[in-house]
């Protein structure tokens, strides 16, 4: 079930943090699997798939915001 999540919410939730992250290929990716890997903990609770594609979308902004994620200095769209 873990697989058939990610590959459902994996490529739109990548292209939603390349947004985010102005571009950032490495912190995108860094988001998009930390947020998947915190869906993929709860999928029960994020049944229907709209829950989720939410539920992710503010995982990831939640932590695009937190310093500590960033090895350097970056803006991004949510501050």
């Amino acid at each position: 079930m873990h697989d058939a999540f990610v590959e459902l919410h994996g490529e739109l939730l990548h292209g939603f943090a390349l947004l985010v992250t102005l571009g950032d290929r490495t912190l995108a990716g860094m988001l998009t699997a930390e947020s998947l890997a915190s869906g993929a903990e709860r999928i029960e609770q994020l049944l229907p798939p709209e829950r989720a594609e939410a539920w992710l979308r503010a995982s990831l902004t939640g932590a695009a915001r937190r310093p500590a994620c960033h090895a350097a200095p970056l803006t991004v769209l949510l501050t």
